[in-house]
């Protein structure tokens, strides 16, 4: 899963040093975030990095970026859930992100991108558009517009509602 910012996460486990199993706790900043519930389970320390990438394809290609202090995790439990913890809040942009982890996407089966849909670009070596699933997560990024709480928008109002038409119709005005 990639990438989860949690920079109190990725300075813990900096300090835990690459081998160490520790009780990660996610999201323990996030008081009052629906949208950040705390979630604590045993993980071991696969990498570290600063965070420091050049973007390789789509949006950020040729340009050198941060994630901050970042860290691949292996959580105990069924599988082999990994997922890469950064600092500085970015969405997967590019394999690149993964590869300053040293994940090597190759015999990757499941990626589990947190991205509206700007991975598309740089992943489609990876993931050609009929592999993809989107999922509908709570939030601001969440593809079903109509379940945004809009208050100051005029309704009905394409692709809101299904009342609505689009292009509106001509009402000879």
């Amino acid at each position: 899963l990639g990438v989860f910012t949690d920079p109190a996460l990725a300075r813990e486990a900096h300090g835990q040093g690459v081998g160490a199993s520790f009780v990660a706790r996610f999201n323990r900043d996030a008081t009052g975030d629906p949208f950040a519930e705390p979630l604590a389970c045993t993980a071991t320390v696969l990498a570290l990095s600063d965070g420091a990438f050049v973007g390789r394809k789509g949006l950020v290609k040729g340009s050198a970026q941060s994630m901050g202090p970042s860290a691949l995790l292996a959580l105990e439990g069924p599988g082999r859930l990994q997922v890469a913890v950064i600092s500085r809040r970015q969405q997967l942009l590019d394999p690149a992100q993964l590869e300053a982890l040293a994940v090597d996407l190759a015999p990757v089966r499941t990626l589990v991108v947190k991205s509206r849909g700007h991975f598309r670009a740089a992943f489609d070596d990876f993931a050609p558009p009929e592999r993809i699933v989107e999922v509908d997560g709570p939030g601001l990024t969440t593809p079903n517009l109509a379940s945004l709480p809009l208050e100051r928008v005029r309704r009905p109002i394409f692709p809101l509602d299904a009342v609505a038409t689009w292009p509106p119709l001509d009402t000879g005005s």
